[in-house]
């Protein structure tokens, strides 16, 4: 959207998709981390850092012949989304599948995601920014090559 929109009118957009998705969407049940494997990974390291990708949801595109399914009305007109918004029920489990896709060869010992979070560890401090440059590079280089 190019517009901002007002939080009656964000309340009432996030209200219509979660109707309109239960009716039309096929559920995607991507797995998350589990605690405990998250724990185990934990394990040893001495250095942490997390990132929060602000809006993360906005950094995938709708395809062209999706963008009309999330089409609604305002009092300014009609609109569709050209990028994924937050409240669709399969969100969660395409960005948590980028991100996994993204950071692919990086290990548990490197870097943690869940959602649009990621934790960074390091047993060393050099291994910590070593993998901090790693998990920088990979999202410059997803981000640059959309």
């Amino acid at each position: 959207m190019t517009q901002h929109i007002n939080n009656i009118e964000e309340r009432w957009v996030d209200t219509f998709l979660r109707g309109l998705q239960d009716e039309i969407t096929i559920k995607d049940s991507y797995p998350l981390l589990r605690i405990d494997d998250t724990l185990d990974a934990l394990n040893g390291s001495q250095w942490f850092s997390t990132l929060d990708l602000k809006s993360g949801y906005w950094q995938i595109e709708i395809e062209p012949e999706d963008k009309e399914k999330t089409a609604f009305t305002t009092g300014q007109g009609l609109w569709q989304f050209k990028v994924m918004p937050f409240g669709l029920c399969n969100a969660p489990a395409t960005f948590e599948r980028l991100m996994e896709t993204v950071l692919r060869g990086l290990t548990s010992k490197a870097c943690l995601v869940y959602h649009d979070d990621n934790v960074i560890v390091g047993r060393t401090f050099e291994e910590h920014l070593n993998n901090i440059r790693k998990v920088f590079h990979r999202n410059y280089k997803k981000l640059t090559s959309s």
